[in-house]
């Protein structure tokens, strides 16, 4: 069976420029005469074989709403985008006065992905309002590409798509190799021990969710100062009064393991203590203790990625002036090595979840547990409203109760494949403490 490379490419324009047009043109070779409105988000799933790449590219396309009571919908679907399409109508000069909006916005939430400008409706030659020369300057001047497409006479649709999934291959590629740089990259922490860094076996991301799942409260404290200086809640709020009883406790803590190093005249690098606050792993650098606190006692195999993070943190601290160490961002490096992403509350958009499981790309589980975790989600809505974000842990308990057929493993791979196409979109917390 032939590897595919799974692209996501997002569509983006003013209303009625012919994005989805052109989408379903590309996909399924049909035109369609008449305008409806895309509601949110239209999915379209194309497959082709890149001849110059010697790759086939299975290509994920999300055709987004134009219009204004869609667009606080968008960053659920730019997450993870490899390409994106920027539309405009060459007989609306409104369409092409509006790309600079649109490319702000896909520069904010796909910073890394390709882009390709384009012009619609290239067949209307009597009512060009925008010039080839227009679109291709404006391209130019934002390090983009451009091409005129017609979608009604098939002009240029095919090799727009393909230039955009090559270039989103690239990105792909490239992203790919400068994570396998970074990691080698890094060396060995001179304050964790060698047997600390003992790489461990490779796990899967759903493993690593299922222990991450168990993760309530994150603190960095800074050693110079023997005082917290980020925290982080997930999945709950921690007033103030908690919070104090989570530093007096690990105060405690602390000070039986400095008892323990003049005893044993060696220096602890690693501690686990749990009390009715919670268990507590602290790693312990020679800058911070990053301290994670969990409801449950987590296997010892997730412990390489909390040492991960703690090394990258202080490599980047030891590289920066003292002044600027407050730029570096704690909860995306929480994010890299520990996928807390996840655990964020979550707003769920099930506008793509009928389309998805049609077109079958839902295949880890059947058809009918898929519907059954949809209608969990559903009546979620209904019990609370529209808007109201979801956890990873109340979806686990809510679907072991409401299905009583789904695994843990299934409804966690099932978190991750939801996120991933945007029906469950994390909301970031802000930290606290922040230095």
């Amino acid at each position: 069976m032939p590897e595919f490379h799974n692209l996501k490419i997002i569509v983006v324009g003013n209303a009625n420029v012919g994005k989805t047009c052109l989408a379903m043109r590309f996909a399924t070779g049909a035109f369609r005469e008449t305008y409806k409105t895309t509601t949110g988000v239209d999915l379209f799933i194309k497959t082709i074989q890149d001849e110059e790449l010697g790759e086939n590219l299975k290509l994920t396309i999300f055709d987004t709403g134009g219009q204004e009571r869609y667009r606080n919908l968008l960053p659920l679907y730019y997450r993870n985008a490899k390409g994106a399409l920027i539309c405009f109508d060459i007989t609306n000069r409104t369409s092409y006065e509006s790309l600079d909006t649109w490319l702000t916005n896909i520069r904010k939430y796909c910073p890394n992905a390709a882009i390709l400008c384009v012009g619609t409706k290239a067949d209307l030659k009597d009512n060009i309002r925008v010039s080839f020369e227009e679109g291709k300057a404006w391209a130019e001047s934002n390090n983009c590409s451009f091409i005129m497409t017609s979608a009604k006479d098939n002009i240029n649709v095919q090799a727009c798509f393909t230039q955009i999934a090559r270039e989103s291959y690239y990105v792909q590629m490239e992203e790919k190799k400068a994570k396998e740089e970074e990691k080698e990259a890094k060396l060995p922490s001179r304050t964790i021990p060698q047997k600390s860094i003992k790489k461990t076996s490779q796990r899967s991301p759903v493993e690593f969710l299922s222990e991450i799942l168990k993760l309530r409260y994150i603190l960095l404290i800074d050693l110079n100062i023997n005082k917290p200086v980020y925290s982080l809640s997930l999945g709950q709020t921690i007033d103030p009064k908690q919070l104090a009883s989570f530093i007096t406790s690990l105060g405690m803590f602390t000070q039986e393991v400095r008892e323990k190093e003049q005893q044993s005249g060696s220096t602890i690098r690693f501690t686990q203590h749990s009390d009715s606050q919670g268990n507590f792993w602290v790693f312990t650098g020679s800058i911070y203790s990053l301290v994670l606190v969990f409801d449950e006692v987590p296997t010892p195999s997730i412990k390489q990625a909390g040492w991960d993070c703690l090394e990258e943190l202080e490599d980047l601290c030891s590289s920066m002036d003292s002044e600027k160490k407050e730029e570096i961002n704690c909860t995306s490096l929480l994010e890299q090595h520990l996928h807390i992403e996840y655990l964020y509350p979550m707003q769920i958009n099930l506008a793509l979840t009928e389309s998805l499981i049609k077109q079958n790309q839902f295949s880890l589980l059947t058809k009918q547990k898929w519907e059954l975790l949809i209608e969990v989600l559903k009546r979620f809505q209904e019990e609370f409203s529209i808007n109201e974000p979801i956890t990873a842990n109340e979806l686990v308990e809510r679907a072991f109760k409401e299905t009583k057929i789904l695994t843990l493993q299934e409804i966690v791979e099932a978190i991750i494949l939801l996120v991933d196409y945007g029906i469950l979109y994390p909301i970031s917390p802000s930290p606290g403490l922040e230095k």
